[in-house]
């Protein structure tokens, strides 16, 4: 059994070694500060509940925040502003860039979410590309882009083919290591 003492600190009974060196009061009173302590953090929890509303998480999508900032200082204007513009449309787990319908975003549908013009989008691309942020694949329907799970995502785990896809990018926050040297 794992009690608080007067101090706040863990403490383990439930070992008979442990055990003996408490009295009956000295238990019961170990008790009453643990439930003491679980009152107070059920109303803090709570009072945070009424400070805080939830918005369902499927409505969000995650993004690198320090991967970002240091990736930025590498990207063209024109870059920033397509990674930005399709963000809200990377997929869950395989991070392909979709639309609404859950359909791959074609090369159309890029420019006119980016507002980029058909050369530029085209050289963009390229250069993402490059720089392993963006993957192109194609399967028997059609192209598919996809967006380095480092940089963009959404969900809490994304597909393992992703690792291979941008094997090769490196990883600012991890002091430039490739993808695939990187040992987890």
């Amino acid at each position: 059994m794992q009690l608080i003492d007067e101090d706040g600190e863990l403490t383990t009974i439930d070992n008979p070694m442990y055990a003996k060196f408490y009295t009956e009061e000295q238990i019961q009173v170990l008790k009453e500060n643990t439930q003491k302590i679980k009152e107070v953090r059920l109303q803090k929890m709570k009072e945070d509940e009424e400070k805080y509303d939830t918005i369902p998480i499927r409505t969000y999508f995650r993004g690198n925040v320090e991967e970002i900032k240091l990736i930025l200082e590498e990207l063209e204007p024109y870059e920033r502003i397509f990674l930005f513009s399709i963000a809200p449309y990377v997929g869950f787990t395989d991070c392909c860039i979709k639309s609404g319908n859950n359909v791959a975003l074609n090369f159309e549908g890029m420019m006119k979410i980016s507002k980029i013009s058909k050369g530029k989008l085209s050289e963009v691309l390229q250069s993402l590309r490059n720089k392993d942020i963006i993957y192109k694949g194609t399967n028997s329907k059609n192209v598919q882009y996809f967006v380095n799970p480092w940089i963009f995502n959404k969900g809490n785990k994304y597909n393992k083919v992703l690792r291979t896809m941008f094997e090769n990018y490196k990883i600012r926050t991890k002091g430039n290591i490739k993808w695939k040297d990187l040992k987890e």
